[in-house]
């Protein structure tokens, strides 16, 4: 709107200045020309005059008597002028008022007044010893000189015209094409040429419209690219890019020329379809999407595979508000992403209410970091062989003044999401850190959150708190989830190198359950592998499980790393994971997580579990 109004006052100005340097040109010119000639041809005649009167003058002083006879001299010097003057007459009058002498120049068919208007009239007396005894009379025409004021008047106006096409048409041409290009570059992706938000609002408003006076249907598409970002990381933002273009050629393959297509940044998309003959039509269309894009990409020799994720609101031809459409394609969106990715999901209405339980969930969670609402909960890691204690690890609990005791599953990823869990894990690491200061040589497992990485000051802040509650670094162990190192792996591994040299512990956890890969463990020399319980809870039925737990503490026994099994909860399993040479347990068959007041009522002073059957050894 800025644009248009300013686009109207330059065109308001230019055709203000064109107007006035065409009327310049057109008007001045001829004007000019007119007054000049004029006052050049009244110098002229009165130059002629003087010199006809001064000859005529000699003739009167040699013939004072007659000289009114001699009309044929005197017409001759009449006719004899000394600048030739055409459309002029020019009389000799006495004394008396009679004409004497007259000459015409050029001048057919006399008449009582044969000169054309307008008429320049100059008189001078004519002298004898100082008494006038006559006047020469001349008259001079300026019809040609106004022809040639009016051919030039009409040549100023084609100038002018000429002149107000240059200063108007042409700027105005050049700002036409400038405004263009800056209401395409404000309505367009820059990178890709696709629509932006703005523009596409604008054209979901439009069908709107159009679908308030007609039965047609149309379907608002949120498109978000799966692992795009992991790409961007490992290959840079110029392989990102190249990536962004490619899937733009293979989602504008898909739909039709009355479907619209829009980029909101980043690997966000969205598509207006509209004219929906069939009720499943925005389905097909998503499934079309999903699999057009799950092909790899050849992105400059980088063989890429990643995936999409959508979500789906209808328009059924009610009024509807375009925001609101945007925001339950968003939360359909938001529900694909969860539902594994590489899916799609339509918009229901109980995602409305999952979106407000999310909010008042976001509300009550920042409340709690002001309020410091948060407790640790302390899990024994035992030693298999000698039934020991050997550390415990620090696991995070909320409670809440009216939802109880909130699971980490439902806050900590909202914490990730919002950034709360700086916060969070400085205050959980500070906490464990002054809890276990004084209990003996137990080492203290704290979790770290893929998020914190993010933080560029993380290992300054690990440095920190361990000087500030003065716990021993070798009794530190920071556990990260193989996920982290998918993530900007040279610069992950350069922080873990860093805290490491600090002197804490760093453990793999939930080793098997993501993208497992051994070079992790090549390129990184963990202190502790820790075994998902997934695998420990299929041990007593199926024989695949024991055979990658088998592998998995073979290799952490020849790469020099201790390894944990977790989740254990039978005798049994306890039993097969020191036959298969398993050196540290936890789950609860050896106890629950405990706050650290109850901690040492179940590990006893021995530093053992207590008696009980949750407790018992594994033989």
């Amino acid at each position: 709107m800025e644009d248009l109004r300013a686009a109207e006052q330059v065109t308001r100005v230019t055709t203000l200045l064109a107007a006035v340097v065409a009327f310049t040109v057109a008007v001045i010119p001829p004007l000019a020309w007119y007054g000049i000639a004029t006052e050049y041809h009244s110098g002229r005649l009165d130059a002629e005059l003087r010199a006809k009167s001064f000859v005529i003058e000699q003739i009167i002083a040699r013939n004072p008597v007659h000289w009114r006879w001699e009309t044929e001299r005197l017409t001759s010097i009449l006719s004899d002028p000394v600048v030739t003057v055409h459309l002029d007459r020019h009389d000799i009058v006495d004394a008396a008022g009679e004409i004497v002498a007259t000459a015409f120049d050029r001048l057919i068919d006399f008449q009582e007044d044969p000169l054309p208007k307008p008429l320049m009239h100059r008189s001078l007396p004519l002298l004898r010893s100082d008494a006038v005894v006559g006047e020469v009379h001349s008259t001079y025409s300026l019809r040609n000189l106004l022809y040639q004021t009016a051919a030039m008047a009409v040549l100023g106006l084609l100038l002018g015209a000429g002149t107000f096409f240059v200063f108007r048409f042409l700027p105005m041409r050049a700002l036409r094409q400038s405004l263009n290009k800056v209401t395409y570059l404000a309505n367009h992706d820059p990178l890709t040429g696709l629509p932006n938000r703005a523009l596409f609002a604008d054209r979901l408003e439009r069908t709107i419209a159009h679908l308030d006076r007609s039965q047609d249907n149309a379907a608002v598409l949120f498109l978000d690219l799966d692992h795009f970002k992991d790409v961007n990381d490992t290959l840079g933002h110029a392989v990102g890019d190249l990536l962004l273009k490619q899937v733009c050629e293979r989602l504008q393959f898909c739909l039709r020329k009355t479907d619209t297509l829009a980029r909101f940044g980043g690997d966000e998309f969205a598509i207006i379809q509209v004219g929906l003959e069939q009720s499943d039509a925005a389905a097909m269309l998503a499934q079309r999407l999903t699999n057009a894009l799950r092909h790899p990409f050849d992105l400059d020799g980088h063989e890429v595979t990643i995936g999409l994720s959508v979500g789906i609101a209808l328009l059924d031809g009610s009024t509807q508000v375009p925001g609101d459409l945007l925001r339950q394609a968003d939360l359909a969106l938001y529900r694909a992403k969860q539902d594994g990715r590489g899916t799609f999901r339509f918009f229901e209405e109980e995602m409305n209410e999952r979106l407000l339980e999310r909010k008042a969930l976001e509300r009550d969670l920042r409340r709690a970091v002001d309020e410091e609402q948060f407790e640790l909960h302390y899990q024994p890691q035992i030693d298999l062989r000698t039934g020991s204690v050997t550390g415990v690890e620090a696991l995070l609990r909320w409670r809440h003044p009216t939802r109880g005791l909130v699971s980490p599953a439902n806050f900590v990823p909202l914490a990730e999401e919002t950034g709360l869990i700086m916060t969070i894990g400085e205050w959980a690491l500070r906490r464990a850190c002054t809890e276990a200061r004084g209990w003996a040589t137990l080492q203290l497992g704290v979790n770290l959150s893929p998020a914190q990485f993010r933080n560029p000051g993380l290992s300054g802040m690990i440095a920190r708190v361990l000087a500030e509650t003065g716990f021993a670094p070798h009794r530190l162990e920071l556990e990260i989830t193989e996920g982290l190192l998918l993530r900007d792996t040279d610069a992950t591994l350069a922080t873990l190198q860093t805290i490491r040299a600090q002197g804490v512990r760093i453990v793999m956890d939930d080793f098997g359950t993501g993208y497992s890969s051994l070079s992790y463990l090549r390129k990184f020399p963990f202190d502790k592998v820790k075994i998902d319980g997934s695998f420990i809870r299929d041990l007593e039925t199926s024989e695949n499980a024991t055979a990658i737990v088998r592998a998995v503490i073979a290799l952490c026994h020849t790469l020099g790393m201790r390894a944990n099994a977790e989740g254990v909860e039978s005798l049994v399993q306890a039993n097969r994971l020191l036959a298969e040479g398993c050196q540290e347990v936890q789950g609860f068959h050896f106890g629950r997580p405990l706050p650290a007041s109850e901690l040492w009522a179940c590990i006893g002073a021995s530093g053992r579990p207590a008696p009980g059957p949750s407790a018992e050894r594994a033989a």
